[in-house]
């Protein structure tokens, strides 16, 4: 994996996106191994950008696969059915 790649990598706590109000994301996995999220990220950029956000659980770090972000549910709605349409499982997701 090359080391550019890791740059798509964002902690959960750090948000440089400063739009106000609620985002929506399409989540198309969570992985343990960062290689696996970087690998599906690059497979889903055919359907629009994202980035892996890193959550710690009690027991270890997880690599959410996110898609977005949209500020329009509707958006990320028609997303979420594309994906899927494809073959792949992907969920809609809110932050703050």
């Amino acid at each position: 994996v090359s080391q550019s790649r890791y740059t798509e990598i964002e902690k959960k706590s750090s948000d440089n996106d400063k739009s106000v109000g609620k985002k929506y994301y399409v989540q198309t996995g969570s992985y343990a191994s960062k290689e696996v999220a970087l690998d599906e990220l690059a497979s889903m950029k055919k359907f629009h950008k994202g980035k892996i956000e890193e959550v710690e659980t009690s027991e270890k770090t997880m690599h959410r696969v996110l898609l977005g972000p949209f500020v329009n549910k509707n958006q990320a709605r028609k997303l979420v059915t594309k994906i899927v349409n494809s073959g792949h499982e992907a969920i809609l997701v809110k932050s703050k």
